[in-house]
């Protein structure tokens, strides 16, 4: 069941759907959402891939999305590329494997802010609950 916020983008923008070859006979199909601006789908498709990297490794995967906005302006990527670094050194000791994709967005704001995703094995992730 999508949230509230989700239901009211689909409304605004609507949806487009988005197909991956998942093999010969088959495919994958994604809902995007449609803004204005429209979206790259070599970025879909490299999100999809490592998804489908991590599935082939584990039987669960936990995807983690971050949105990171800068205070100003960074003409190269230098600050998410640092970040993802030193992060993902973090979490390979913990947890092992991990896969992740990043984004840069930059539509009418001064400053551009990134969306990333890491894809951890779930199965190595502890319940934080009874």
């Amino acid at each position: 069941m999508p949230s509230q916020l989700v239901s009211e983008l689909k409304d605004r923008y609507g949806v487009e759907i988005h197909y991956h070859k998942a093999s010969e006979e088959s495919y994958m199909a994604l809902e995007v959402m449609k803004f204005p601006s429209g979206y790259y789908h070599e970025i879909i498709e490299a999100a999809v891939k490592q998804l489908d990297t991590m599935l082939c490794y584990f039987s669960k995967v936990l995807v983690l999305r971050l949105d990171l906005r800068l205070k100003s302006y960074s003409p190269n990527n230098n600050v998410i590329s640092q970040f993802s670094s030193r992060m993902l050194q973090k979490i390979k000791k913990t947890y092992g494997k991990v896969a992740y994709i990043w984004v840069r967005e930059q539509d009418k704001a001064d400053q551009q802010h990134y969306v990333s995703a890491q894809l951890n094995p779930h199965t190595n992730i502890n319940a934080t609950y009874a």
